[in-house]
């Protein structure tokens, strides 16, 4: 059933030019994560800020749902909430508070606080014609919000970190413009949401230069992910521009569809949006640690300076071009790659890695894909960086590893439940 809140919702959206997402919602968790993603959206941020947001927004939504009733340990805000206290409306000021003040003039994106109060007071009306104690609700909500904000002030965003303008070191990270910084480096610092020590997660490295395993995986990209005369299939084609999309986005989208298949309630969506989420975010934390310490070079360097590797299983080509942009940021190891891999094992964690699902991407004009496990859409997200020519296998293989074992901590050792297990095995 598409809920009022939802109807509203896109009234004001095309009011405002925004593109909704074609999904209808089911809550007011999954009415506002659809929120964040039109936001995301319209103000083109990138993902590595979209992280930051997004994991802020559900563990605030989180707390202020859980709080009032409890059923699962907290993640941050344990103060004691009004137990009548509207969940619904506490959902809602909670995300509301976290949105329109990350998406403000002084923060890295467009400000959309007017858009965000109509959207905010379309859904707490909404909630005033069936819920008591809205008022208790929307007091509390502000509270957790204000919590989460002032505990995240100084976590390092968006000032942290080192820049990285690369070099001309053989093997090192170059940007295709000399002298330009990598984006983002405060996300390489950035404090975690549920790591320990960042550097717990960072891999082995990229392998040597001179070895077979580099040679295999210069030699797959360079024929798969070249612009023209690729050995790529159609489909492979269709795959490297499918996962261009935000990769949140893509991801939340995927869990909005399976909680609506599966009928979950407000608070099992609170919980679900904000452990996948916060794991998407530390897995981005700990690739942009890595990212930082390796500075490996991307396929457009290496490919053309071949000659210089000491490798004579390589073969330099001087106008190889990939398919797709490369991002301006080092190669090794791939952000798809973990946050793709934690959105994987977190929902595997919740619902069964084995469940068929369809989701679409906002790069017109791809239709949708069908995939039979999240594993499975962890994978294909993988290889389209490679078919795209912008990873090499080593990079997607190694975020990968480091989002699953993101997920992992994320979910055995966050919201965990108060009375009994809420998991599936996977």
């Amino acid at each position: 059933m598409v809920s009022k809140f939802t109807t509203r919702l896109v009234i004001v959206a095309l009011s405002l030019g925004v593109l909704m997402p074609s999904v209808a919602a089911a809550d007011e968790v999954t009415d506002w994560s659809q929120v964040l993603g039109s936001a995301l959206l319209a103000t083109n941020t990138s993902p590595q800020a979209s992280g930051r947001i997004a994991a802020m927004m559900h563990a605030a939504v989180f707390d202020a749902v859980n709080g009032i009733d409890p059923r699962y340990t907290p993640y941050f805000v344990t103060d004691d909430a009004p137990r009548r206290a509207s969940r619904r409306a506490a959902a809602v000021q909670a995300a509301y508070v976290i949105l329109s003040t990350l998406f403000s003039p002084s923060t890295m994106v467009p400000a959309q606080g007017p858009g965000l109060l109509r959207q905010r007071d379309a859904s707490i009306a909404a909630i005033r014609a069936s819920d008591r104690a809205v008022d208790a609700g929307i007091a509390w909500g502000q509270l957790v919000a204000d919590k989460l904000l002032a505990e995240r002030s100084d976590d390092g965003f968006p000032a942290g970190g080192v820049p990285d303008t690369g070099s001309n070191g053989v093997g090192e990270w170059r940007p295709e413009v000399a002298g330009t910084a990598a984006v983002t480096p405060w996300l390489a610092v950035l404090t975690p949401f549920a790591m320990g020590e960042v550097d717990h997660f960072r891999p082995a490295g990229p392998p040597a230069l001179d070895s077979v395993a580099y040679a295999s995986d210069f030699n797959e990209v360079k024929s798969l992910g070249r612009a023209t005369g690729s050995s790529r299939t159609p489909e492979q084609t269709v795959i490297a521009f499918f996962w261009i999309d935000n990769t949140f986005s893509h991801w939340n989208r995927i869990a909005i569809s399976v909680a609506q298949e599966r009928r979950t309630t407000l608070l099992q969506n609170a919980r679900l949006f904000a452990l996948l989420n916060i794991a998407m975010a530390d897995a981005g934390i700990a690739v942009w640690d890595a990212k930082f310490e390796f500075r490996f070079w991307r396929p457009f360097t290496a490919i053309p300076l071949a000659g210089t590797d000491a490798n004579l299983l390589t073969e330099a080509d001087p106008l190889w071009r990939p398919l797709l942009p490369t991002p301006n940021h080092q190669e090794y190891p791939s952000g798809h790659g973990g946050l793709s891999g934690a959105a994987a094992r977190v929902l595997a964690r919740v619902f069964g890695d084995r469940t068929t699902f369809t989701h679409r991407t906002d790069t017109a004009p791809y239709a949708p894909r069908t995939h039979r496990s999240f594993s499975a859409a962890a994978d294909e997200a993988n290889n389209s960086r490679i078919y795209g020519g912008i990873h090499f296998r080593s990079a997607v293989l190694a975020g990968r590893i480091i989002g699953d074992k993101v997920g992992r901590l994320v979910t055995e050792e966050l919201m965990l439940p108060l009375y009994g297990g809420d998991h599936h095995d996977d």
